[in-house]
Order: C-alpha cells, then structure tokens, then sequence
C-alpha cells in the first residue's frame, strides 16, 4: 500500500492485486487462496509488476533483510512462477493457466528459469510409484555445470545428464518415504517437488 501511495503522490498510474503465491513444499498442490499482495504501475503507456514485499526480504519465522531488484519491474513469465492473480489479466501474459496448474507446479528458484522451462515433470506433485523407480527431468535454458539432489538430506550428485542444444535431462531415483525432492543446480536450489 506504501508503494501504491508513493506511485499516487508521482502521479504514476497504479493499483494493488491481490492474488496465491509459491514460496515452499507446503505451497504445492494447495487449493488457491489469497494471501498477498503486490502493485502494477503504468510507467510511459506499458504496465509493470512490482512486489516491494519479496523485493524487500524474506520472511522465515522472522523476516530476514534481503533486498532484490527482481521484483522491480519483473518480466510476466518470471513473475507467474511464484504469483497467481485473482483476475488473471492482472498476470500481464497472454497464456491462460488456471488455478488448478498453477497451484500443481514445482517451486522454480532461479530468477531466469520459466515455468515453460520446466518440460518434465510437469507437476510439482510426483508419484511414489512411478513405474521404472525413476523420475524423468527435461529443461530448457538452462545449463548448469553439475545438477544434485535431496530428499531431505545432503545433496547427490548426478552423473549422467545429457545436454543437447539448449535441453537438459537427467533421471534420479526414488527413495522410499521420501516427501520431498529438491533439485540443485550449481550448488545452488532449483527445483521443489512434493512426493505423494
């Protein structure tokens, strides 16, 4: 609302949207709710995406300081990984995805990885009994130098990944009672998923 009256005060065309986001596992699968807010401002004719909330930090149990300026003007298709719009032309993109998508989807960390990236799986929600054992990953625009993964404990690197022009695929193994899959690149989260 800060953000909105300081746009008022400039005489920026502006309005609040309300709308579901994605920040963990929990998230995952979850009917939509509203549970945030965020502003769009109309800047020289073009309409932007502000989040000065995310923008500012994070909040875990306490809010840590953290400031990003990804959430200052950020690209639609970057911003629609994270935030769902309770009027969906407030999500600035011409795709329609419903609730029900966007609340199935994994957690996508890396500010330049696109939901459209993320070829397989395309739920976030992964079967325990998967036919083979196996969990099948194909991503585009991505190219990460080693790729790990965690269903709860330390990081397992994997060997084999094959990377053709900008496509990426590699499999990992399921663990029994495992209810979460996280997947690394560089070191660095990529990837959530719940396991049903």
């Amino acid at each position: 609302m800060l953000f909105e009256r300081l746009c008022e005060l400039q005489g920026i065309e502006n309005y609040l949207v309300r709308g579901d986001t994605k920040a963990s596992f929990k998230d995952i699968g979850r009917p939509f709710k509203k549970n945030h807010m965020w502003n769009i401002a109309t800047i020289d004719g073009k309409q932007y995406i502000f989040d000065p909330t995310w923008g500012a930090g994070k909040y875990n149990g306490k809010f840590i300081k953290d400031p990003t300026y990804f959430y200052y003007k950020t690209p639609p298709k970057l911003f629609f990984k994270t935030h769902y719009p309770a009027m969906y032309e407030d999500a600035l993109i011409d795709a329609v995805i419903s609730k029900e998508v966007f609340a199935n989807m994994p957690i996508i960390i890396p500010e330049t990885l696109r939901r459209e990236d993320v070829e397989k799986p395309l739920t976030g929600i992964i079967s325990s009994e998967d036919d083979d054992g196996f969990i099948d990953f194909q991503i585009r625009n991505s190219n990460p130098s080693n790729i790990s993964y965690s269903f709860g404990k330390e990081p397992i690197a994997i060997s084999e990944i094959k990377k053709e022009a900008n496509l990426i695929t590699f499999k990992i193994p399921l663990q029994l009672g495992a209810s979460t899959l996280l997947i690394y690149f560089d070191d660095q989260p990529a990837l959530a998923y719940k396991i049903d």
